[in-house]
Protein backbone atom coordinates (compact mmCIF):
# COMPACT_ATOMS: atom_id res chain seq x y z
CA UNK A 1 0.00 0.00 0.00
CA UNK A 2 1.36 3.44 -0.94
CA UNK A 3 1.78 6.19 1.65
CA UNK A 4 -1.11 8.15 0.12
CA UNK A 5 -3.41 5.10 0.22
CA UNK A 6 -2.49 4.43 3.83
CA UNK A 7 -3.16 8.04 4.81
CA UNK A 8 -6.51 8.05 3.01
CA UNK A 9 -7.48 4.87 4.90
CA UNK A 10 -6.66 6.55 8.21
CA UNK A 11 -8.59 9.71 7.30
CA UNK A 12 -11.58 7.61 6.21
CA UNK A 13 -11.49 5.93 9.63
CA UNK A 14 -11.67 9.31 11.35
CA UNK A 15 -14.55 10.48 9.17
CA UNK A 16 -16.48 7.24 9.76
CA UNK A 17 -16.12 7.34 13.56
CA UNK A 18 -19.34 7.82 15.50
CA UNK A 19 -18.24 6.87 19.02
CA UNK A 20 -15.15 7.67 21.09
CA UNK A 21 -14.21 4.00 21.19
CA UNK A 22 -13.99 3.96 17.37
CA UNK A 23 -10.86 6.11 17.52
CA UNK A 24 -9.51 5.70 21.02
CA UNK A 25 -10.35 2.07 21.71
CA UNK A 26 -10.54 0.75 25.26
CA UNK A 27 -8.49 2.74 27.77
CA UNK A 28 -6.80 1.72 31.00
CA UNK A 29 -6.64 3.11 34.53
CA UNK A 30 -8.25 6.09 36.21
CA UNK A 31 -9.30 9.42 34.79
CA UNK A 32 -5.76 10.76 34.50
CA UNK A 33 -4.42 7.66 32.74
CA UNK A 34 -7.42 7.47 30.42
CA UNK A 35 -7.02 11.12 29.45
CA UNK A 36 -3.30 10.63 28.81
CA UNK A 37 -3.94 7.51 26.71
CA UNK A 38 -6.64 9.19 24.63
CA UNK A 39 -4.52 12.31 24.16
CA UNK A 40 -1.56 10.29 22.87
CA UNK A 41 -3.87 8.85 20.18
CA UNK A 42 -5.41 12.27 19.50
CA UNK A 43 -1.99 13.78 18.75
CA UNK A 44 -1.11 10.78 16.56
CA UNK A 45 -4.29 11.39 14.51
CA UNK A 46 -3.35 15.08 14.26
CA UNK A 47 0.04 14.11 12.80
CA UNK A 48 -1.71 11.82 10.34
CA UNK A 49 -3.91 14.69 9.17
CA UNK A 50 -0.89 16.96 8.80
CA UNK A 51 0.85 14.30 6.64
CA UNK A 52 -2.37 13.83 4.66
CA UNK A 53 -2.50 17.56 3.85
CA UNK A 54 1.13 17.60 2.76
CA UNK A 55 0.91 14.45 0.60
CA UNK A 56 -2.51 14.92 -1.03
CA UNK A 57 -3.14 18.65 -0.85
CA UNK A 58 -6.78 17.81 -0.07
CA UNK A 59 -7.54 20.65 2.35
CA UNK A 60 -11.33 20.20 2.35
CA UNK A 61 -11.28 16.54 3.39
CA UNK A 62 -8.52 17.24 5.89
CA UNK A 63 -10.57 20.00 7.57
CA UNK A 64 -13.65 17.76 7.70
CA UNK A 65 -11.63 15.00 9.33
CA UNK A 66 -10.11 17.48 11.80
CA UNK A 67 -13.56 18.67 12.88
CA UNK A 68 -14.71 15.07 13.29
CA UNK A 69 -11.59 14.24 15.32
CA UNK A 70 -12.28 17.16 17.68
CA UNK A 71 -15.92 16.07 18.05
CA UNK A 72 -14.91 12.53 18.98
CA UNK A 73 -12.16 13.84 21.29
CA UNK A 74 -14.72 15.96 23.16
CA UNK A 75 -16.96 12.94 23.51
CA UNK A 76 -14.07 10.91 24.92
CA UNK A 77 -13.30 13.61 27.50
CA UNK A 78 -16.96 13.81 28.49
CA UNK A 79 -17.17 10.05 29.07
CA UNK A 80 -13.87 10.00 30.97
CA UNK A 81 -15.02 12.82 33.25
CA UNK A 82 -18.26 10.92 33.96
CA UNK A 83 -16.36 7.71 34.67
CA UNK A 84 -18.26 5.86 31.94
CA UNK A 85 -15.58 5.46 29.28
CA UNK A 86 -15.02 1.74 28.45
CA UNK A 87 -11.89 0.61 30.30
CA UNK A 88 -9.97 -2.63 30.77
CA UNK A 89 -9.86 -2.40 34.56
CA UNK A 90 -11.56 -0.63 37.44
CA UNK A 91 -10.85 3.08 37.72
CA UNK A 92 -7.92 3.74 39.99
CA UNK A 93 -8.57 6.89 42.01
CA UNK A 94 -5.68 9.28 42.32
CA UNK A 95 -5.19 12.81 43.61
CA UNK A 96 -5.16 14.36 40.16
CA UNK A 97 -8.61 12.91 39.36
CA UNK A 98 -10.05 15.76 41.42
CA UNK A 99 -8.70 18.46 39.08
CA UNK A 100 -10.75 19.81 36.20
CA UNK A 101 -10.32 23.46 35.32
CA UNK A 102 -13.22 25.30 33.72
CA UNK A 103 -12.39 28.66 32.14
CA UNK A 104 -14.57 30.62 29.77
CA UNK A 105 -16.46 27.55 28.60
CA UNK A 106 -13.28 25.49 28.21
CA UNK A 107 -12.51 22.45 30.36
CA UNK A 108 -8.85 21.54 30.85
CA UNK A 109 -8.33 17.93 31.94
CA UNK A 110 -5.23 16.64 33.71
CA UNK A 111 -2.97 14.33 31.70
CA UNK A 112 -0.09 13.90 34.13
CA UNK A 113 1.91 15.47 36.91
CA UNK A 114 5.19 16.60 35.36
CA UNK A 115 6.96 18.24 38.29
CA UNK A 116 6.86 18.63 42.06
CA UNK A 117 8.37 21.89 43.24
CA UNK A 118 9.08 23.38 46.63
CA UNK A 119 5.78 25.26 46.72
CA UNK A 120 3.69 23.75 43.90
CA UNK A 121 2.79 20.74 41.80
CA UNK A 122 2.86 21.15 38.02
CA UNK A 123 0.48 19.32 35.69
CA UNK A 124 0.14 18.91 31.94
CA UNK A 125 -3.45 19.58 30.84
CA UNK A 126 -5.45 19.46 27.62
CA UNK A 127 -8.80 20.97 26.66
CA UNK A 128 -11.57 19.69 24.41
CA UNK A 129 -9.94 20.96 21.20
CA UNK A 130 -6.52 19.53 22.05
CA UNK A 131 -4.95 22.73 23.36
CA UNK A 132 -2.27 21.88 25.89
CA UNK A 133 -1.58 23.97 28.98
CA UNK A 134 0.45 23.86 32.17
CA UNK A 135 -1.39 23.98 35.51
CA UNK A 136 0.55 25.04 38.57
CA UNK A 137 -1.15 24.31 41.91
CA UNK A 138 0.17 25.55 45.26
CA UNK A 139 0.84 23.10 48.06
CA UNK A 140 -0.44 25.57 50.66
CA UNK A 141 -2.86 28.51 50.67
CA UNK A 142 -0.21 30.57 52.44
CA UNK A 143 1.70 30.70 49.14
CA UNK A 144 -1.08 32.67 47.43
CA UNK A 145 1.05 35.84 47.56
CA UNK A 146 3.86 34.03 45.71
CA UNK A 147 1.46 33.00 42.94
CA UNK A 148 0.16 36.55 42.75
CA UNK A 149 3.70 37.91 42.51
CA UNK A 150 4.55 35.58 39.62
CA UNK A 151 1.57 36.60 37.51
CA UNK A 152 1.85 40.28 38.43
CA UNK A 153 5.53 40.42 37.48
CA UNK A 154 4.95 38.60 34.18
CA UNK A 155 2.05 40.83 33.20
CA UNK A 156 3.84 43.98 34.33
CA UNK A 157 6.97 43.20 32.32
CA UNK A 158 5.03 42.26 29.19
CA UNK A 159 2.84 45.36 29.46
CA UNK A 160 5.87 47.63 29.11
CA UNK A 161 5.28 49.81 26.04
CA UNK A 162 8.90 49.71 24.91
CA UNK A 163 10.02 46.19 25.79
CA UNK A 164 6.90 44.11 26.45
CA UNK A 165 6.30 42.81 22.94
CA UNK A 166 9.94 41.76 22.53
CA UNK A 167 9.92 40.11 25.96
CA UNK A 168 6.89 37.96 25.10
CA UNK A 169 8.94 35.46 23.11
CA UNK A 170 11.14 34.81 26.17
CA UNK A 171 8.29 34.26 28.63
CA UNK A 172 5.33 31.90 29.17
CA UNK A 173 1.82 33.16 28.50
CA UNK A 174 -0.57 33.38 31.45
CA UNK A 175 -4.06 32.04 30.64
CA UNK A 176 -5.59 32.73 34.05
CA UNK A 177 -5.04 32.59 37.80
CA UNK A 178 -7.67 31.26 40.19
CA UNK A 179 -8.47 28.87 43.05
CA UNK A 180 -8.76 25.19 42.17
CA UNK A 181 -10.87 22.65 44.06
CA UNK A 182 -8.66 19.77 45.24
CA UNK A 183 -11.52 17.88 46.87
CA UNK A 184 -13.02 17.74 50.34
CA UNK A 185 -14.03 21.38 50.12
CA UNK A 186 -10.41 22.51 49.94
CA UNK A 187 -9.04 24.97 47.39
CA UNK A 188 -5.54 26.01 46.43
CA UNK A 189 -4.10 28.95 44.47
CA UNK A 190 -3.44 27.94 40.86
CA UNK A 191 -2.22 29.42 37.60
CA UNK A 192 -2.78 28.10 34.09
CA UNK A 193 0.01 28.84 31.60
CA UNK A 194 0.32 28.38 27.88
CA UNK A 195 2.14 25.18 26.96
CA UNK A 196 5.72 25.72 25.74
CA UNK A 197 6.26 23.19 22.98
CA UNK A 198 9.47 21.72 21.55
CA UNK A 199 11.71 23.22 24.24
CA UNK A 200 14.17 21.50 26.58
CA UNK A 201 15.31 22.61 30.01
CA UNK A 202 19.02 23.02 30.70
CA UNK A 203 18.71 19.99 33.00
CA UNK A 204 17.50 17.91 30.05
CA UNK A 205 20.34 19.23 27.91
CA UNK A 206 22.90 18.36 30.60
CA UNK A 207 21.39 14.87 30.80
CA UNK A 208 21.98 14.35 27.06
CA UNK A 209 25.40 16.08 27.14
CA UNK A 210 26.84 15.12 30.57
CA UNK A 211 30.33 16.27 29.53
CA UNK A 212 28.94 19.59 28.36
CA UNK A 213 27.86 21.16 25.09
CA UNK A 214 30.24 22.81 22.64
CA UNK A 215 31.24 26.32 23.69
CA UNK A 216 29.53 27.73 20.58
CA UNK A 217 26.20 26.36 21.82
CA UNK A 218 26.76 27.79 25.27
CA UNK A 219 27.44 31.15 23.60
CA UNK A 220 24.06 31.41 21.88
CA UNK A 221 22.23 30.15 24.98
CA UNK A 222 24.01 32.78 27.10
CA UNK A 223 23.27 35.40 24.43
CA UNK A 224 19.53 34.65 24.68
CA UNK A 225 19.68 34.94 28.46
CA UNK A 226 21.46 38.28 28.21
CA UNK A 227 18.78 39.53 25.81
CA UNK A 228 16.11 38.28 28.23
CA UNK A 229 17.74 40.08 31.14
CA UNK A 230 18.17 43.34 29.24
CA UNK A 231 14.45 43.38 28.42
CA UNK A 232 13.31 42.18 31.86
CA UNK A 233 15.43 44.59 33.86
CA UNK A 234 14.53 47.46 31.53
CA UNK A 235 10.88 46.63 32.30
CA UNK A 236 11.57 46.97 36.04
CA UNK A 237 11.68 43.29 37.06
CA UNK A 238 14.39 40.98 38.44
CA UNK A 239 13.61 37.32 37.71
CA UNK A 240 15.51 36.01 40.74
CA UNK A 241 15.57 32.30 39.83
CA UNK A 242 17.53 31.65 36.64
CA UNK A 243 18.03 27.95 37.34
CA UNK A 244 18.55 25.04 34.90
CA UNK A 245 15.00 23.74 35.28
CA UNK A 246 13.54 27.23 34.67
CA UNK A 247 15.38 27.88 31.39
CA UNK A 248 13.89 26.21 28.32
CA UNK A 249 15.75 26.12 25.02
CA UNK A 250 14.52 25.48 21.48
CA UNK A 251 17.17 23.41 19.73
CA UNK A 252 16.33 24.60 16.18
CA UNK A 253 15.30 28.25 16.53
CA UNK A 254 17.82 28.82 19.36
CA UNK A 255 15.09 30.59 21.30
CA UNK A 256 14.82 30.62 25.08
CA UNK A 257 11.78 30.77 27.36
CA UNK A 258 12.26 31.49 31.07
CA UNK A 259 9.59 30.09 33.38
CA UNK A 260 8.80 30.30 37.11
CA UNK A 261 8.70 33.95 38.16
CA UNK A 262 7.73 33.24 41.77
CA UNK A 263 11.01 34.70 43.07
CA UNK A 264 10.76 37.88 41.02
CA UNK A 265 11.17 41.38 42.40
CA UNK A 266 8.94 43.96 40.75
CA UNK A 267 9.85 47.62 40.63
CA UNK A 268 13.28 46.97 42.14
CA UNK A 269 14.49 50.50 41.37
CA UNK A 270 11.90 52.03 43.69
CA UNK A 271 11.55 49.17 46.20
CA UNK A 272 15.19 49.08 47.21
CA UNK A 273 14.73 47.05 50.38
CA UNK A 274 13.18 43.89 48.89
CA UNK A 275 15.27 40.71 48.79
CA UNK A 276 14.79 37.39 46.96
CA UNK A 277 12.33 35.63 49.26
CA UNK A 278 11.73 32.38 47.32
CA UNK A 279 14.75 30.10 46.86
CA UNK A 280 15.32 26.52 45.72
CA UNK A 281 17.64 25.13 48.36
CA UNK A 282 18.78 22.14 46.31
CA UNK A 283 20.20 24.62 43.77
CA UNK A 284 22.16 26.58 46.36
CA UNK A 285 25.34 26.74 44.25
CA UNK A 286 23.58 28.68 41.49
CA UNK A 287 22.73 31.64 43.76
CA UNK A 288 25.11 34.49 44.58
CA UNK A 289 26.03 34.92 48.27
CA UNK A 290 23.84 38.01 48.75
CA UNK A 291 20.66 35.99 48.17
CA UNK A 292 21.40 33.84 51.25
CA UNK A 293 22.39 36.93 53.17
CA UNK A 294 18.97 38.40 52.32
CA UNK A 295 20.35 41.74 51.26
CA UNK A 296 18.27 43.91 48.87
CA UNK A 297 17.96 42.42 45.40
CA UNK A 298 19.98 43.83 42.54
CA UNK A 299 19.90 42.96 38.78
CA UNK A 300 23.35 41.33 38.85
CA UNK A 301 21.77 38.43 40.74
CA UNK A 302 20.23 37.32 37.44
CA UNK A 303 23.53 37.75 35.61
CA UNK A 304 25.37 35.66 38.21
CA UNK A 305 22.82 32.84 37.93
CA UNK A 306 22.78 32.95 34.11
CA UNK A 307 26.59 32.60 34.05
CA UNK A 308 26.37 29.69 36.50
CA UNK A 309 23.90 28.03 34.14
CA UNK A 310 26.39 28.59 31.32
CA UNK A 311 29.04 26.76 33.35
CA UNK A 312 26.49 24.02 34.03
CA UNK A 313 25.72 23.32 30.35
CA UNK A 314 29.47 23.31 29.65
CA UNK A 315 29.73 20.37 32.07
CA UNK A 316 31.96 22.31 34.48
CA UNK A 317 31.80 22.20 38.28
CA UNK A 318 30.18 25.45 39.35
CA UNK A 319 33.11 26.35 41.60
CA UNK A 320 35.67 25.83 38.82
CA UNK A 321 37.91 28.83 38.17
CA UNK A 322 40.51 27.33 35.82
CA UNK A 323 39.61 27.69 32.14
CA UNK A 324 38.73 24.35 30.47
CA UNK A 325 41.16 23.38 27.71
CA UNK A 326 38.48 23.32 25.02
CA UNK A 327 37.22 26.81 25.82
CA UNK A 328 38.55 30.21 24.67
CA UNK A 329 40.05 31.96 27.73
CA UNK A 330 38.34 35.23 26.76
CA UNK A 331 34.89 33.63 27.06
CA UNK A 332 35.77 31.92 30.33
CA UNK A 333 36.92 35.25 31.73
CA UNK A 334 33.48 36.68 30.96
CA UNK A 335 31.79 33.92 32.99
CA UNK A 336 34.18 34.47 35.91
CA UNK A 337 33.47 38.22 35.81
CA UNK A 338 29.72 37.55 35.96
CA UNK A 339 30.10 35.15 38.89
CA UNK A 340 32.17 37.43 41.09
CA UNK A 341 30.92 36.83 44.67
CA UNK A 342 30.97 40.60 45.18
CA UNK A 343 28.08 42.27 43.30
CA UNK A 344 30.22 45.35 42.69
CA UNK A 345 32.63 43.23 40.65
CA UNK A 346 29.95 42.13 38.17
CA UNK A 347 28.92 44.10 35.07
CA UNK A 348 26.12 46.51 35.95
CA UNK A 349 25.25 47.95 32.53
CA UNK A 350 23.91 44.91 30.73
CA UNK A 351 23.56 46.44 27.27
CA UNK A 352 27.19 47.59 27.23
CA UNK A 353 28.27 44.22 28.61
CA UNK A 354 26.26 42.45 25.88
CA UNK A 355 27.94 44.52 23.17
CA UNK A 356 31.36 43.79 24.67
CA UNK A 357 30.56 40.06 24.74
CA UNK A 358 29.52 40.15 21.07
CA UNK A 359 32.82 41.83 20.20
CA UNK A 360 34.71 39.07 22.01
CA UNK A 361 32.77 36.38 20.15
CA UNK A 362 33.36 38.04 16.77
CA UNK A 363 37.08 38.20 17.53
CA UNK A 364 37.15 34.44 18.20
CA UNK A 365 34.59 33.00 15.77
CA UNK A 366 34.13 35.71 13.15
CA UNK A 367 30.69 37.00 12.03
CA UNK A 368 27.71 35.45 13.80
CA UNK A 369 26.49 32.24 12.12
CA UNK A 370 23.96 29.50 12.84
CA UNK A 371 25.33 26.42 14.62
CA UNK A 372 23.16 23.29 14.44
CA UNK A 373 22.26 21.90 17.87
CA UNK A 374 20.77 18.42 18.21
CA UNK A 375 18.52 17.12 20.98
CA UNK A 376 16.75 13.72 20.82
CA UNK A 377 13.01 14.53 21.00
CA UNK A 378 12.32 11.50 23.17
CA UNK A 379 14.16 13.13 26.10
CA UNK A 380 11.38 15.66 26.53
CA UNK A 381 8.18 13.68 26.18
CA UNK A 382 5.79 16.30 27.52
CA UNK A 383 7.20 19.03 25.28
CA UNK A 384 7.20 17.23 21.94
Amino acid sequence: MSLESELRTQVARILAATHAKDLFGTLRGGQKDQTAGAFALFTAYQRTLESFRQVTGDIEESESAEQQLITIWREALRLISLGTYPCLEDRVPDRTDTFAVNLGGQTFSIIEKIAVGDIADVFLCVNDVGRRAILKVAHQNRDADVFTREVTSLRFAKANEKYGELLSKYTPGVIDTFKVDIGGGETRPATLFDFVSEHFTLDEIREVYPDGVDTRHMNWMFNRLLEFMILTHSSGVIHGALLPHHIMVHAVSHGVVVIDWTASVLGFESRLGEHISVVTKRCREFYPPEVWEKVPANPTIDLYMAAMCAKYVLGCPLDQTVCPERMPPEVWSVLLECTDPDPSGRPTHLLRFYERYQKILRGIYGPRSYTTFTMPTATSVVRR
